[in-house]
């Protein structure tokens, strides 16, 4: 369950950051408040769903940024563990 949580968010986290995604939500949301008039309901519920957004970007992008600084840090340790002599304290068992 976590390695598919794991490549879901590395997957969303990628797609989300291109300039396209961007491209396109800001021509959805500009039709969507010309059809709406711009109303106040429209304002409050564009709101709502950016806030939202926001929250499950920082969410999966925290997670990628996770893995990708777990794997560094154990790439590094078996490279100390690979040098004789290195300092292996604080290598992770």
């Amino acid at each position: 369950m976590n390695e598919t949580f794991r490549q879901c968010a590395a997957y969303i986290s990628k797609v989300a950051a291109s300039p396209l995604v961007l491209l396109v939500v800001v021509v959805v949301l500009t039709l969507s408040g010309w059809f709406y008039g711009f109303s106040e309901k429209w304002e409050h519920t564009t709101t709502f769903i950016v806030a939202v957004a926001t929250f499950l970007m920082i969410f999966f992008l925290q997670n990628s940024q996770n893995f990708g600084e777990k794997v560094t840090h154990l790439k590094l340790d078996e490279l100390i563990r690979a040098v004789e002599g290195a300092r292996n304290e604080v290598v992770a068992r």
